[in-house]
């Protein structure tokens, strides 16, 4: 009989106060040996059918329970793991105070012999004696421990909450967005109120959005939730015979709202709840590959109590509407599911430490990503090698025994981006990489490429087999990047000029290959012969820089490092000065993309030859110019070749050079000349044209200087294809070639149409005998027929050029 009374519960009624607004019922609950205090235990008041008041016992054992109302309480200790213990039932008066003292069995519950089979069992009680019933008790102990905090000192969790973005197939992490908090751990996340989602469901439309809700404790726990779904045993996978599930599935089927269902699996010896899974109902076909649901996960913390030690919800992402969250509700907004799934987004958080007052309680190790660089090659070092997790913040740099970590990571398939500084310089793409990261520890290898790969993958195929590449910075005397310097890398070669015939075309000319300074001063020069002396010189504002070396044979790149105004070069090096040029060829299709590979062959003002080939950049350098006309010939294999004459000013020249596989290469329109934009010299059209017989006839100031005209449209009357007329002191030309009479009146003659410097005169009939003095005209272009004019002269519509004539003065 003794031992009965020790497994029931002693009630002793110690004493009755007053507190004035309030009902209280305070004590302190023991273990069955009546001495030991039993903390983190849960103490329930019921009165009649009202909500029940509830309380967590504290290290010692002490709770106390407010009462909404007067009246007459039944007491009961849940205890995860063992049978209730009933205790008294006490008459509290308006603001009494009741203490007790509670003393608790030991009769474990076991869920060792629970079969898994029957049917669902709709809207169980809390003491039903089902089977059901008996497993969903022991989860909504652990729900209800986990939402309350005992009286002296709660416990407080570090949380890290994140933001995920997943690809459509759920394997590969796009985006990530973490923080951290520090809170109470009684609320991890907060739902909507729960006859709310028992009635709407939870995926609720919200002014064209959507918004995806997981059930919190609060709402686990309601007679709202017991009532609306059913329950039933379910059988664990094959190898977690430890587990035991709680199903539960709406209890009747409504089309029109998006309910849960899902298991909670709770460990068969100790009763202990482990974690829940969800899954939302009746969502669009279009969703089901993004498995929308969620997770929570229980954490025991010793005798100290129960916590969501993590939580994630998985929303398919059917369009592009951001991230939106709400104070005091987990949810992630989304338009209405249609068409395609874009993305799952997936929202949580999970604590990474626990403590009461100054004690750490618990502290989560984490996922660590580790990798090891490797590498073969002695000009590649694996030091200062850089991961980064694309989507992420998460990114780290190898030591300098080649070891990189990250930690903590959320656990999940990335996309690494894999470089090293050496990389950076060369531009060349980092190397990507699916790297999964887990809880268990493990060393990715990355093995790094060779010099030798590097230098084909930055230069792509402007390297040869006996070529090198030439590398390096340009920093001020302060060791400041200086971004968009001009570096020049010149050397001697022995050449013959393609396309000319004549005896002293092939000599020594100088080779060079140009390059930009990117935004960090880094710079790379491709294609430079080994075992040449070759001249690094630099450009910039504050000064010039030059260095004289060579790539040996044995090398794949050499680096040098420019330091423009710091020290003045000797003669040999020097740059020129401001009244110079530098030349920078730009070379483009005809949509605007720069193209590699492109050679210029170059004849300068002063005369000489120079060859120059554009580098990965699309762009060629040509230093030390004097200013004037020079002629450049542009050919590369795919691209129709040919020459054009441009004018060059003292200092900074960018011209962009359009080819086609089509047609002959052309300057654009707009040219820059030191920080200026500017149209091209008026003249290097018509030498441009003139150097590639794109007209049908080109006088040149020469021929007009030899025949000396009277008048200048004396120099027409002895071209063939045209027919020059006077009449009546009106001089006319017409195409010989050209039948075709005006399309709109096919009664008059189609006579050819005159320009001057590039302007059209809107005449009919022009009048010849109005062009200015031949002594004042540089050159003239006659196009025979519509097909040679130039587009930018061309007529439109119905109304077709017969020809044209276009006189530029001096």
């Amino acid at each position: 009989m003794k031992q009965i009374r020790r497994w029931c519960a002693v009630v002793a009624m110690l004493s009755v106060g007053r507190v004035a607004g309030a009902q209280v019922v305070r004590g302190t609950v023991s273990m069955p040996d009546g001495t030991t205090r039993a903390a983190g235990v849960i103490v329930v008041a019921v009165r009649d059918s009202s909500q029940p008041a509830r309380a967590l016992t504290n290290q010692r054992g002490a709770f106390t329970i407010r009462l909404q109302a007067p009246g007459r309480y039944a007491i009961k200790v849940l205890r995860i793991g063992f049978r209730p213990t009933d205790g008294p039932t006490v008459t509290v008066g308006s603001a009494d105070t009741i203490a007790v003292q509670l003393i608790i069995t030991d009769v474990a519950v076991s869920l060792q012999t629970v079969s898994v089979r029957g049917e669902p069992v709709c809207r169980t009680s809390p003491d039903s004696g089902a089977l059901v019933a008996r497993a969903w008790e022991e989860a909504r102990k652990a729900i209800m421990a986990s939402q309350l905090s005992a009286t002296d000192a709660p416990l407080v969790a570090d949380w890290i909450e994140y933001n995920r973005t997943l690809d459509p197939s759920g394997r590969i992490v796009r985006g990530l967005k973490v923080r951290g908090t520090t809170n109470p751990t009684t609320h991890a996340f907060k739902s909507a109120p729960a006859e709310l989602l028992a009635t709407n469901g939870y995926v609720l439309p919200e002014g064209g959005e959507t918004i995806y809700h997981a059930p919190d404790g609060d709402v686990l726990l309601s007679d709202s939730f017991a009532s609306t779904h059913c329950f039933q045993l379910v059988e664990a996978a094959k190898g977690a015979d430890t587990l035991v599930g709680v199903g539960f599935r709406p209890a009747r089927d409504r089309r029109e709202v998006r309910d849960i269902e899902g298991t909670f699996w709770l460990d068969r010896r100790s009763a202990e709840l482990r974690w829940m899974d969800y899954t939302y109902t009746n969502m669009p076909s279009v969703t089901e590959k993004a498995l929308p649901g969620g997770r929570v996960e229980f954490l025991r913390v010793g005798t100290s109590g129960w916590l969501i030690g993590r939580w994630n919800i998985r929303m398919p992402e059917v369009g592009r509407m951001p991230i939106g969250n709400d104070p005091g509700v987990r949810r992630v907004v989304r338009p209405p599911a249609a068409g395609a799934l874009h993305a799952i987004q997936v929202t949580g958080g999970q604590v990474t430490r626990v403590s009461r007052s100054d004690s750490v309680l618990y502290q989560a190790t984490g996922a660590a990503l580790d990798l090891q660089f490797r590498s073969s090659d002695e000009l590649i070092s694996a030091a200062g090698a850089i991961v980064e997790l694309i989507g992420t913040d998460y990114v780290a740099v190898a030591r300098a025994d080649g070891r990189a970590r990250v930690t903590p990571v959320l656990e999940g398939r990335y996309e690494a981006r894999i470089h090293t500084p050496l990389m950076d310089t060369l531009g060349v793409p980092p190397m990507t990489r699916e790297i999964e990261v887990t809880l268990r520890s493990r060393i990715d290898t990355v093995r790094l490429g060779t010099a030798e790969e590097l230098i084909r993958a930055a230069c792509r195929d402007s390297i040869g087999g006996t070529n090198g590449l030439v590398r390096g910075t340009v920093r001020d005397p302060l060791g400041r990047p200086i971004a968009n310097a001009a570096v020049v890398v010149t050397w001697q070669g022995r050449v013959a000029i393609a396309g000319e015939q004549r005896r002293d075309a092939a000599g020594w000319t100088e080779h060079s290959v140009a390059t930009m300074a990117d935004a960090n001063g880094r710079w790379r020069a491709c294609n430079v012969p080994r075992g040449a002396l070759f001249t690094v010189r630099a450009k910039t504002d504050i000064g010039s820089d030059a260095r004289r070396m060579r790539i040996e044979e044995d090398q794949a790149m050499v680096a040098v490092d420019l330091v423009p105004g710091s020290t003045p070069l000797p003669a040999a090096l020097a740059i020129p000065k401001e009244n110079r040029a530098l030349v920078e060829l730009w070379a483009t299709d005809d949509h605007g993309a720069l193209i590699q590979g492109v050679t210029f062959d170059v004849e300068l003002a002063a005369g000489g030859m120079r060859s120059v080939t554009t580098g990965t950049s699309g762009h060629a350098l040509i230093p030390d110019v004097d200013p004037g006309r020079i002629m450049v010939r542009a050919r590369k294999i795919g691209f129709k070749a040919g020459q054009l004459s441009l004018t060059v000013a003292a200092g900074r020249n960018t011209v962009p050079i359009i080819m086609s596989s089509a047609g002959l290469p052309t300057l654009d329109t707009v040219r820059i000349v030191g920080d200026e934009r500017k149209r091209n010299d008026r003249l290097d059209e018509f030498e441009t044209r003139r150097l590639n017989a794109s007209a049908t006839r080109s006088i040149t100031r020469a021929d007009i200087a030899k025949r000396n005209p009277t008048s200048a449209w004396h120099m027409l009357s002895n071209i063939s294809s045209i027919k020059v007329e006077e009449v009546g002191g009106i001089v006319r030309a017409l195409p010989t070639r050209v039948r075709q009479v005006s399309l709109i009146n096919a009664n008059r003659p189609c006579f050819m149409k005159v320009g001057v410097d590039g302007v059209v005169w809107q005449d009919e009939t022009p009048n010849l005998a109005n062009l200015p003095p031949a002594d004042a005209i540089h050159g003239i272009e006659v196009f025979a027929g519509p097909a040679s004019i130039p587009l930018q002269y061309g007529g439109t519509g119905t109304d077709q050029w017969c020809g044209l004539i276009m006189v530029w003065t001096r």
